[in-house]
């Protein structure tokens, strides 16, 4: 999770997440880099949706794409 104005730059953001398998990415809109100061309910929502651990099924994945056998 980072902020669309954080001190961290959105490409070294996106690097990590292509380098984590099965990582997820959120970049929150309107944020610097204490985002969860600034928009606390909003943070709290993106990680209360990620703990159950699920991934959200996507019509056209293309990182979390599976086998045949993985189905």
């Amino acid at each position: 999770m980072v902020g669309d104005d954080d001190l961290v730059s959105l490409e070294l953001s996106i690097a990590l997440y292509r380098a984590i398998p099965g990582s997820e990415l959120a970049v929150v809109p309107g944020t610097s880099h204490v985002l969860p100061l600034e928009k606390p309910t909003e943070v709290n929502h993106l990680v209360i949706e990620h703990l159950p651990g699920e991934p959200i099924e996507t019509m056209l994945p293309v990182r979390r794409a599976t086998t045949r056998t993985e189905r």
